[in-house]
């Protein structure tokens, strides 16, 4: 009698202790995606906001002879840190490359743009669109889409003379929303990370990451035409409402943060008559993220 009561209580304790080991093991692989969550809502408005800038800080008047305004594409990037998002895979034996030269947590987001200008009328001012689209397969590791537009206006408080520079003060909106996916493996998200895994014919589990931001930001900006170049600096302070969610197994999360966010940035186009080519770079002095833009151009 005394053997089976103690086979029972042995049974007992090693069943709670599995159950307790399971519960731990889910508890940390859950709360590195919601780490994950935190970055994705405090760096994506660095995203949002890449591009989007051009050299001249006032383009001038879209009535007129010519009539001012321009339409171009770019390509801008920005630091976007998945240590989280790797930490969890590490948990369970998965693994997430990254390039190194942005550091060995992040990976580059990357914004290709269409962009269009045009000068105001009357007051001295205008206002540019930007729409960008993006689907990338196995971007280490991951599949990542990608839809952001915004709309800005700029004020011009000084217009550009021989001597003077051109100086606006301006506002603009942008907007992303996306997703991430990675597959992970059916049979480690069980051992290593606790799930209890449905039973199917499928060997991987996808972890669904959904994410949007909406940015408010206030800019000035200098510019001075010399020959071929046109140098610009800038200054911007942010207001950013950020969304992001995870979805893998029986496990979902969502997290809503608000951020207030300042960045600097400058570079300089090459103008060869209506075309201008432009380089850029940009550092949030709160997030600590940088990024850079390049772009062609059409403008009158």
């Amino acid at each position: 009698m005394k053997k089976i009561i103690l086979t029972v209580l042995a049974l007992g304790l090693f069943f709670t202790t599995y159950a307790q080991t399971a519960s731990d093991l889910k508890s940390k692989f859950t709360g590195n995606l919601e780490n994950f969550l935190g970055d994705i809502n405090k760096n994506l408005p660095d995203s949002a906001v890449s591009g989007g800038t051009w050299s001249d800080a006032y383009i001038g008047q879209l009535i007129g002879l010519p009539p001012h305004f321009g339409i171009g594409v770019s390509c801008g990037f920005s630091r976007f840190p998945i240590q989280s998002l790797m930490d969890a895979a590490e948990q369970v034996g998965a693994s997430i490359d990254t390039p190194g030269w942005l550091g060995k947590d992040s990976i580059p987001a990357i914004n290709p743009a269409v962009e269009l200008r045009i000068g105001g009328f009357m007051l001295p001012f205008d206002a540019g669109m930007r729409f960008s689209m993006l689907s990338l397969k196995n971007f280490f590791n991951l599949d990542i889409k990608y839809l952001s537009f915004s709309f800005d206006a700029r004020y011009a408080i000084i217009q550009e003379t021989v001597i003077l520079p051109d100086l606006i003060v301006g506002l603009g909106w942008y907007y992303v929303s996306g997703d991430i996916n990675y597959d992970f493996n059916a049979d480690s998200l069980a051992d290593k990370a606790g799930f209890t895994i449905p039973a199917s014919a499928n060997k991987t589990e996808k972890l669904s990451v959904d994410f949007k931001t909406n940015v408010f930001e206030a800019r000035v900006q200098l510019s001075k035409s010399l020959l071929i170049f046109t140098p610009y600096l800038g200054l911007t302070g942010y207001y950013a409402m950020s969304e992001s969610s995870y979805d893998i197994v029986d496990e979902s999360k969502t997290l809503k943060d608000s951020y207030f966010g300042s960045r600097i940035y400058g570079g300089l186009s090459f103008n060869i008559t209506f075309i201008k080519l432009d380089l850029s770079g940009s550092y949030n002095f709160i997030t600590g993220n940088w990024g850079g833009n390049i772009g062609a151009r059409f403008q009158l």
